[in-house]
């Protein structure tokens, strides 16, 4: 599986250095990964030079040596083997791949969904569920991920339990 890991968003000067958005808890481990790869499979390599603000990056990419080959790769999704990942070092971190399409249920184990999208722009984790129960489906289908909201997560059998109180 291939783990989107960053964006080339746009040149920045004229030495072939881009801005660069990370979508990695720790932007520096850009640096450490064997292989960054594009959708047509070429390679990268990405030196960050400085940190604009939060997950944004001037970067420097491979042989990238002007404002015309930068510009060539604009807008560029860039992505890692899941095999790459690090392991999570305790069990109340997960990748977000890693929860999408899992079973919602509820407090009394009662099946009413499954989450379609995990999200963060900012001011926490959210999760989108796709709701089959149709006592739920009017409400609210993004919610926060956090420990409120979220009482158990089981990736081995495919579920998570929510507080539907928070939502009802």
């Amino acid at each position: 599986m291939q783990i989107l890991i960053a964006k080339i968003t746009s040149p920045h000067g004229i030495k072939g250095e881009v801005k660069l958005i990370s979508y990695s808890e720790n932007s520096s481990d850009l640096e450490k990964y064997s292989s960054i790869f594009a959708k047509d499979n070429k390679n990268y390599k990405i030196k960050l030079i400085r940190n604009i603000k939060r997950n944004i990056y001037i970067a420097k990419i491979n042989d990238i040596n002007n404002r015309n080959q930068a510009e060539e790769i604009r807008n560029t999704d860039l992505f890692i083997d899941e095999k790459d990942l690090k392991n999570l070092s305790n069990d109340d971190q997960f990748y977000y791949h890693d929860l999408v399409n899992l079973k919602v249920r509820n407090i009394s184990g009662k099946e009413i969904g499954s989450i379609i999208n995990v999200m963060n722009f900012g001011a926490g984790d959210l999760f989108e569920i796709n709701f089959t129960d149709i006592d739920y489906s009017k409400h609210m289908n993004i919610l926060p991920f956090n420990n409120d909201m979220i009482k158990e997560v089981n990736l081995e059998k495919g579920y998570i339990i929510i507080n539907e109180m928070d939502i009802l």
